[in-house]
Parts: C-alpha cells; sequence; structure tokens
C-alpha cells in the first residue's frame, strides 16, 4: 500500500521597518540666563533626537569648549549635551552654545549666559521717620541692593512693641513700583498703628 503524503511549506514574509534619517533638533536647552552660587552644583541642559543619534559640542564665547579639560568641577552627561558644573567658579562664566550635530545637519541651542547669582547689603543710613496726615497721599522710597538676577522687593511691617513682623497686602491704596517704592493713597491711621515699614529684599 503506498500513502501518498503532502508537504505544506509556509511562506514567511520578513517586514523590516525603514527608519527615516533626520538632522537633529534639540527639544530640551537652558533658559538665556543660567546663574550659579559658589559651592552649589549647577547644569545646563542641552538634549536633542535626531536619526542617526546626534553628538554634541559645545562652544564658550564662540570658541570651542570641552568640558572634560576643566579637571574634575564639571562634566557631560553621556546620553546628551547636558553639561553639570560640580564647583562652578567664575572663570567659567561665559555665553555657551550646544550644537547638536549629525551627518543631515546641526541644531544649536540660544546664547546661554552663565554668571554668579550674587546679592549686596542695603545701603547703610539711619532710618527714616514720615509724618503722615491723614488723608494724604506718600511715596516711601526703597533703594534696593546690587543683585543678580535683580532682588525681589516686598514691603512688610514691624510691630514695635513685640518685633512681630507680616507682609503689607498690596490693594487699590497700596502699590509698590517695579522700583520696590511703596506708595500709600488717603492714608489712614490704622494703616501703620505701632508698626515700623521696612522694604525687604530676596
Amino acid at each position: 500500500m503506498i500513502k501518498e503524503t503532502k508537504s505544506i511549506t509556509a511562506d514567511y514574509i520578513e517586514c523590516v521597518e525603514k527608519v527615516q534619517n533626520r538632522p537633529p533638533a534639540i527639544y530640551i536647552q537652558p533658559p538665556f540666563d543660567v546663574y550659579y552660587k559658589t559651592g552649589e552644583t549647577v547644569e545646563m541642559q542641552c538634549v536633542a533626537d535626531g536619526v542617526p543619534n546626534p553628538i554634541y559640542q559645545w562652544t564658550r564665547n564662540k570658541i570651542a569648549f570641552n568640558p572634560s579639560g576643566n579637571d574634575d568641577r564639571m562634566v557631560q552627561l553621556f546620553d546628551s549635551g547636558t553639561i553639570i558644573f560640580i564647583r562652578p567658579e567664575a572663570k567659567d562664566e561665559g555665553i555657551f552654545q550646544c550644537n547638536a550635530i549629525n551627518e543631515h545637519g546641526t541644531s544649536t541651542t540660544i546664547n546661554v549666559n552663565l554668571r554668579e547669582a550674587m546679592l549686596g547689603a542695603f545701603p547703610s543710613g539711619e532710618d527714616t521717620v514720615r509724618q503722615i496726615a491723614v488723608g494724604h497721599s506718600v511715596k516711601l522710597p526703597c533703594i534696593p541692593p546690587t543683585s543678580v538676577p535683580k532682588a525681589e522687593i516686598r514691603w512688610v511691617l514691624k510691630d514695635t512693641k513685640t518685633g512681630k513682623i507680616e507682609a503689607i497686602n498690596l490693594n487699590n491704596r497700596m502699590t509698590m513700583d517695579l522700583e520696590g517704592n511703596l506708595y500709600i493713597v488717603a492714608f489712614q491711621q490704622s494703616d501703620f498703628k505701632t508698626v515700623e515699614a521696612m522694604c525687604v529684599w530676596q
């Protein structure tokens, strides 16, 4: 007896997804100004996509900058162009740019200004006593200290009896201009009883 067998062969189709090459595009970059404090770590981010994966190159003051050439005070992350300044110094300040590069093009960040943050002291001087009649308006000047970046100015009230300090709530009668000066319209006796008005910064 002869048994006939039938062989069935399955055909397999291999699907290969073709990845489209494309130039880099930076999607994470630092702000225009990056500030550091002595003894504190600071970073400047630079992350891009692209096919093939881009390499990263930095410039400082329009000159090629190699983070690894600055001992162990800074490092560039292996999977991006992000630089971490571990111990930033004054000599590190400058205008930085990150370039993400592959064979199809280059993407560049904005100019990034690395600067040391600083906050000076208020100009020395004696307290000023102002006599204000009820119903009158007055301007209380504030001379802010030198600071980088610009300090935030606030006005507070200090109780001369208890020493308690609380913030002044600005309203339609009490306003502050961009320079930190306080304006009081139609002064009322209840505005400042046994308190002193002071401008402070942070």
